[in-house]
């Protein structure tokens, strides 16, 4: 380990070196380029044609003034680099074109004090991805790849635990995409014996990795008990019903049986009148027969009339109010039907209070069933990534566009002693998959 001075404009490393150190602003910035890509050099030597052209236009000249702005901030961006690599003789051979006047690479990154850059050719024992050029005077310190990996063992091992595990959802990502998202996850999370990470029904808006200790996903499941006891309800309440639709049918037919009554009641009244009335008659008729009978002998027609008389009356009678046993029949019938209701009435009672002694019998039964019961899904150790379900991601290139978001499906809970894990928030992640997939480009 060394700390080494660097002046401005000195390149540090460039692009495509093999070189393994790793360096650490302790004062003043580094800049990081990367080589631009074949479109992106015709279209700036388009667009300085344009400008060019453009200032010989008399009518562009009238209305320079209001683009000036503009203007001087696109040539100071442009220029804030150009000027750095035309001081610089080897870096001006190496990235500025004389023909076209313009610079074959571009800027990604300032590194400042208290940075640190170099170390993903390390990590990924690749070449050196951009070139570093120090911006100003600055101080860095320069560890050698043992030394860095003694220091920090423990980091970067787990990074490394990091990149496996997200290679297996990022198989097709580039490697350097893979590490800044790894290291991107840096909020930390402890947690105890219990503790819920999340719970089943929350919003789903960050990504885990699980750096230390077991978290165990579950799913909350109807027990089997309170679905027995519910279709037990269910069916006291069908019966319930079902008891209440025959109380309302025994009400109808005792209406109906009083109105019978009733009416059998008045038929008895006016049949009594009748018979009085057909009384009184036959009285007459029975004293003028005797009157007629001292005074001259009963012919046999007179007789004759009577017999009709009385048979007509029974016929009458009979058709019109039926016999006496068919209606004391119809009186015994309601009054068997009444009975037949009061007895299923005391039956529903029984019914009704086994139902309360069962259900008290099972009260001991009850307390230990719970409505619901949390079922294990599984378990996941250090070094797992989780909570990616409620991103869906179908494009490689586009990662901000095919993005849903959902309701946890499922609890997770930590099983362990303890536990740590960190997140990052799903907007970061996809804003990390867009711009490293950028940054990281295929080069010319």
């Amino acid at each position: 380990m060394q700390v080494k001075s660097i002046q401005r404009n000195t390149p540090i490393f460039f692009y495509g070196d093999k070189d393994e150190q790793i360096y650490y602003v302790l004062k003043g910035s580094v800049q990081l380029f990367i080589p631009k890509s074949e479109k992106e050099i015709w279209d700036e030597v388009d667009f300085n044609r344009r400008l060019k052209n453009a200032s010989n236009d008399q009518k562009v000249l009238e209305e320079k003034d209001r683009f000036d702005i503009v203007i001087n901030a696109i040539q100071k961006m442009k220029g804030s680099h150009i000027d750095l690599i035309k001081q610089n003789d080897k870096l001006k051979k190496k990235y500025f074109d004389e023909n076209y006047q313009v610079s074959k690479i571009k800027k990604i990154q300032q590194v400042k004090a208290k940075q640190m850059f170099g170390e993903i050719s390390y990590l990924l024992e690749k070449p050196r991805p951009y070139t570093a050029i120090a911006s100003e005077e600055c101080y860095c310190v320069i560890f050698e790849p043992k030394i860095y990996r003694r220091a920090l063992g423990e980091y970067f091992s787990f990074i490394n635990c990091k990149n496996i595990y997200l290679n297996n959802y990022f198989s097709s990502m580039r490697k350097e995409t893979i590490f800044h998202l790894s290291i991107s996850f840096n909020q930390e999370t402890k947690l105890q014996l219990g503790d819920y990470l999340f719970r089943e029904g929350d919003q789903g808006s960050r990504i885990y990795l699980l750096k230390q200790g077991k978290i165990e996903f579950q799913k909350r499941l109807a027990s089997s008990s309170s679905v027995f006891h519910q279709k037990r309800k269910n069916l006291q309440k069908l019966k319930q019903k079902q008891t209440q639709q025959k109380k309302n049918q025994k009400s109808s037919f005792t209406m109906q049986s009083l109105t019978k009554l009733i009416q059998l009641d008045e038929q008895d009244d006016t049949q009594q009148q009748q018979n009085n009335q057909s009384f009184k008659r036959s009285n007459k008729k029975k004293k003028t027969f005797q009157i007629q009978e001292q005074e001259q002998p009963s012919s046999q027609d007179s007789l004759t009339e009577i017999h009709s008389n009385k048979k007509t009356y029974d016929q009458l009678n009979v058709s019109t109010f039926g016999t006496q046993d068919q209606m004391q029949s119809i009186k015994i019938a309601s009054m068997v039907q009444f009975e037949e209701f009061d007895k299923n009435d005391t039956q529903k009672e029984n019914l009704i209070k086994q139902n309360e002694n069962l259900e008290q019998n099972d009260n001991a039964d009850k307390q230990d069933d719970f409505k619901y019961k949390d079922v294990s899904l599984g378990i996941i150790q250090q070094g797992e990534f989780f909570g990616f379900e409620d991103i869906l991601i179908s494009s490689q290139n586009n990662y901000s566009q095919n993005v849903s978001q959902n309701r946890r499906t499922y609890s997770a809970k930590v099983i362990s002693s303890d536990a740590i894990v960190f997140s990052i928030e799903r907007s970061t992640f996809l804003k990390m998959l867009s711009q490293n997939e950028n940054r990281f480009a295929k080069k010319i």
